[in-house]
């Protein structure tokens, strides 16, 4: 974004963007879906685990 090519400036706000765009969706957006899927499996119960 410092360079006087306005290519390579263009190119570096792009790049900005999808990285700050990547960084909300993964502080935002992962958890909600881990909730909504549960890809670890449903939780234990007291009575299903063996004694």
């Amino acid at each position: 974004m410092l360079s006087n090519f306005i290519p390579t400036i263009y190119f570096g706000l792009l790049t900005g963007l999808a990285m700050i765009l990547a960084l909300l969706g993964n502080l935002f957006l992962l958890p909600l879906l881990i909730f909504q899927f549960r890809p670890l499996g449903p939780e234990l119960k007291k009575e299903s685990i063996p004694a």
